[in-house]
């Protein structure tokens, strides 16, 4: 450490990754492009409930991590839990799946999409809820 800087304040540190600049505060590291592109992933997929518990899992610095939102559509209850996993070469989340669960009252139906599948979480309950003949 230079002597000169001996009890002065020093910036906060941040480090460079591809075109982002990462803070690093309290050790909390989030990628906010990362984060940015998640969220538009998640509102055009229906999901925009879960936005503010993505940017909290994100923070924690956890590899992966599962979000959970629901729905009813009349009498019908949707549930969702939407599964995330971390890079292992970078700080890059990445949304991969989700498990949409379809119940009314009687019977309970579930299945898992997938996120290149690009289907939405209204699509999910139309295609959960059709009757099977």
């Amino acid at each position: 450490m230079n002597p000169n800087c001996e009890g002065r304040f020093l910036p906060v540190p941040y480090q460079t990754i591809g075109f982002v600049k990462t803070t690093i505060l309290n050790s909390t590291i989030m990628n906010n492009e990362n984060y940015e592109y998640l969220k538009d992933q998640l509102t055009m997929t229906g999901f925009s409930g879960v936005v503010e518990q993505l940017k909290d899992q994100m923070l924690q610095g956890e590899t992966g991590f599962q979000l959970t939102h629901q729905a009813k559509y009349g009498e019908k209850e949707m549930n969702y839990t939407l599964n995330f996993r971390q890079s292992t070469k970078s700080d890059m989340y990445f949304f991969n799946s989700y498990v949409a669960s379809l119940s009314d009252g009687k019977n309970n139906v579930s299945t898992t999409f997938y996120a290149d599948q690009r289907i939405t979480a209204k699509e999910a309950f139309n295609h959960l809820g059709w009757p099977v003949c």
